[in-house]
């Protein structure tokens, strides 16, 4: 019924009702995942940032003098 939402005119009224109830929690799980995820991403993003810095630090990759 979720996927083909032309069976949901079928469904009795309780069984309406019941369907959106487990929808609405199907997709706050759905949402709280994806705001999980995208923190994880971040947090990975900003670690591989931190690496990049010290290892350019590091390796002096520039050695043009951008100050002139």
């Amino acid at each position: 019924v979720y996927i083909h939402r032309n069976y949901l005119d079928m469904l009795s009224r309780r069984e309406k009702e019941s369907f959106n109830r487990m929808k609405k929690e199907y997709e706050e799980i759905i949402f709280k995942d994806y705001i999980i995820i995208g923190s994880l991403v971040q947090n990975e993003l900003d670690t591989i940032k931190k690496q990049l810095q010290t290892l350019i630090n590091q390796h002096n990759v520039f050695t043009i003098d951008f100050n002139r």
